[in-house]
């Protein structure tokens, strides 16, 4: 998905609906989960690892793949926020998390976050933009003809998101050191 989705259901059956499929889709993932890790152990418990021959190494780690992979749809998906312990709210489930709550999907970060957590982000992501804002008006208050280029590229990836403001004065000193230098260089050349 490309845009923002919320998904808001007040209907308190429709609700129970959802939050069951929400639970045997993460307890069927957690039990798909712990097959692989078992099958996986299989070959990581012989008494020698290393004794595995080339096939079963492959298949071990194409098992450990199998369930990272799971592990990250879970996470992605519409079952659980993407906050996963510090959304206020989880509800456990065995070993799982689930949310039983409604859900935005944010296309920045391709996940579904509950209403509750992804507005705290909105509210951190407004601040930083703010302040990005406010760093670039600073940046180009301090331009020179000779780092202006500079600047004006390096501002732009700020209010990407691209690079952090900290990261800017780093780029901005090693641009203009770098222009020391090509100014010495310059002098060098001139006087052979």
């Amino acid at each position: 998905m490309k845009k923002e989705r919320k998904i808001i259901i007040k209907n308190p059956k429709l609700q129970a609906i959802r939050n069951n499929l929400r639970k045997i889709i993460v307890l069927a993932t957690d039990d798909e989960w712990w097959r692989l890790n078992h099958q996986e152990r299989l070959y990581s418990n012989n008494r020698d690892a290393t004794r595995n021959t080339p096939s079963q190494r492959k298949r071990m780690l194409d098992l450990l793949n199998k369930r990272y992979e799971l592990n990250d749809y879970l996470k992605r998906s519409i079952c659980r926020c993407f906050s996963g312990n510090h959304c206020p709210n989880k509800t456990e489930l065995g070993d799982s998390i689930v949310s039983l709550v409604d859900m935005v999907y944010a296309p920045y970060m391709g996940a579904w976050y509950c209403v509750d957590c992804y507005e705290r982000i909105e509210q951190k992501w407004k601040f930083h933009e703010h302040h990005r804002k406010e760093f670039i008006c600073e940046l180009k208050e301090g331009a020179t003809p000779s780092n202006s280029r500079l600047i004006e590229k390096i501002s732009q990836e700020v209010l990407n998101g691209e690079v952090s403001p900290k990261e800017a004065y780093l780029l901005l000193q090693i641009g203009s050191v770098l222009e020391k230098d090509r100014e010495l260089v310059r002098t060098l050349l001139a006087r052979n």
